[in-house]
């Protein structure tokens, strides 16, 4: 079972998630966003991972980091993963 944490919006401002993340891929769109997962440290040196949606112009009003309430985060490990790809044949 995966290990999560609440944090709040002052903790990930204070953690940098935002600015300095450790690691932060897009994975997926929504009609007016861009959704991200985001790696961060705590300040105990654990690796968290929370997804997040911004505005994909500059024309949505997103305030991404507005949340209502705590994030919940996952904690993560890095780890090399082994991945099949379709790619074009060698003649």
């Amino acid at each position: 079972m995966a290990i999560t944490r609440d944090f709040t919006e002052e903790e990930l401002e204070e953690l940098d998630a935002r600015y300095s993340p450790v690691d932060e891929e897009i994975v997926g769109r929504t009609r007016w966003g861009v959704l991200y997962d985001t790696v961060f440290k705590d300040e105990n040196g654990d690796h968290w991972q929370f997804t997040w949606e911004d505005g994909a112009t500059e024309s949505q009003d997103y305030d991404s980091f507005d949340f209502d309430s705590k994030v919940k985060a996952t904690k993560v490990v890095k780890k090399s993963v082994v991945v099949d790809k379709w790619v074009p044949a060698d003649e």
